[in-house]
């Protein structure tokens, strides 16, 4: 009587591992343990997500997780990579000798947001900032404006300007 109720449950389970297998390759090799859950149970399959998770395990296989990374920063590899003059230097005893600068992505429903600013490193303000949906120069030059408007000048020979080129 044992053995037979054994050899039924073995073959219940070959047979619900075998549907296991169909729903996950079905769903792109993506689906974890609660989806193909969800999906045996629409196809009528009375199981639990702790003994779908143990056949998952059992046949090696596993759903995909995370999302894939987007990648914001695409630096030119044959443009002229300018030199470090402030070298993480960032003890400036003058204003309007050091302004740094940082580029910054904003997620929103409606897709990227790009917001820059301006900073002079001695008095730590934003001297400048510009937004927009699209990461172009102009945005850049905006900001740039702005920052001497703030500061009355038009012209900045003595300003060293650094910009994080990320990492």
């Amino acid at each position: 009587m044992r053995r037979k109720y054994l050899e039924e449950l073995n073959s219940a389970r070959a047979q619900l591992k075998e549907r296991l297998l169909e729903a996950f390759v079905a769903n792109r090799r993506i689906y974890g343990a609660p989806r193909l859950t969800h999906e045996l149970r629409d196809s009528g399959i009375n199981v639990s997500r702790a003994t779908v998770s143990r056949l998952m395990a059992d046949l090696s296989i596993s759903g995909a997780c995370g999302r894939a990374k987007t990648i914001t920063t695409r630096p030119d590899r044959h443009a002229r990579k300018s030199s470090d003059l402030v070298q993480r230097n960032f003890s400036i005893a003058e204003t309007d000798k050091l302004w740094v600068s940082d580029l910054t992505y904003i997620g929103t429903r409606e897709g990227w947001l790009y917001l820059v600013c301006i900073m002079d490193a001695i008095q730590v303000r934003i001297l400048g900032y510009s937004m927009s949906d699209s990461m172009d120069t102009q945005m850049f030059i905006d900001c740039l404006d702005k920052a001497r408007s703030a500061r009355g000048k038009v012209l900045m020979s003595d300003t060293i300007f650094r910009i994080d080129h990320g990492s």
